[in-house]
């Protein structure tokens, strides 16, 4: 199980916000899938293998990968032309930093997301 840390203490961090999204989020399966194409791309998947593994359009996958570009922790490469992550050795904490987020927005844990 993670454990839930306090990212910026009054001042609550939102994904979407930070990513220049100002349209804001009310889904929780839209934050989930979030959280969980990032964990994708820091294991080294590319977009289709995404896809398959959590069952979701390749489309829809790479508009999330965009976001987090957006955030400036991916980039995209030119050959292959994938989504990888832009500092790894930030991967850690920015997967705890998407848990806490997502726990804190919706009170259960990614894992436990139906």
């Amino acid at each position: 199980m993670s454990e839930i840390v306090d990212i910026d203490g009054d001042m609550p961090w939102e994904l979407w916000e930070a990513a220049g999204l100002r349209i804001g989020m009310y889904s929780s399966s839209i934050d989930a899938d979030s959280v969980r194409v990032f964990k994708c791309i820091c294991d080294n998947m590319f977009n289709d293998d995404i896809a398959r593994k959590l069952a979701l359009s390749p489309d829809y996958v790479e508009v999330i990968q965009t976001m987090f570009c957006a955030l400036d922790w991916c980039t995209y490469g030119t050959s292959p032309r994938v989504c990888f992550p832009d500092k790894p050795d930030e991967n850690a904490a920015n997967i705890a930093k998407l848990e806490a987020w997502f726990f804190g927005k919706w009170g259960c844990l990614i894992e436990d997301h139906e």
